[in-house]
């Protein structure tokens, strides 16, 4: 696969997120339930982020996240994981379920921005092996 198709493909993938992010806080909007509608909207563009990227492939720079088993496992595992904690989230929101969401978001969140530090980290030791080898 050529590298502007992976780009394309990566695009398309953030593309999906924020598009069924914006829908899931319109509908959210339209039933008073903006928060529910938010959470929910990501969790299922996180889903559909794991699938594209399932689909089209990963652009090299995420080669840090490959197991030694084919394909990407841990990256769409971790993507997949994350969805279906958002739309838990967000319907448990929006039904008024009794979840310790305080504690349990907390913990979520914090790991969700270690996911993305991580990412970054592999990113800047992939770019600076690229460099490195030029």
């Amino acid at each position: 696969m050529s590298e502007e198709r992976r780009h394309k493909d990566r695009d398309l993938s953030g593309l999906l997120f924020v598009a069924f992010m914006f829908l899931g806080m319109g509908v959210g909007f339209l039933f008073d339930q903006v928060a529910s509608g938010l959470f929910i909207g990501m969790g299922i563009g996180f889903l559909a982020m794991a699938v594209a990227r399932a689909r089209f492939g990963k652009a090299p720079a995420e080669e840090h996240l490959k197991l030694s088993m084919s394909g990407d496992i841990l990256g769409s595992a971790i993507t997949v994981l994350i969805g279906l904690g958002f739309i838990l989230w967000g319907v448990s929101m929006m039904l008024g379920l009794e979840i310790p969401w305080r504690m349990l978001g907390g913990v979520f969140i914090i790991l969700f921005g270690l996911w993305f530090l991580w990412i970054a980290v592999g990113r800047t030791i992939s770019a600076r092996q690229q460099e490195a080898q030029s």
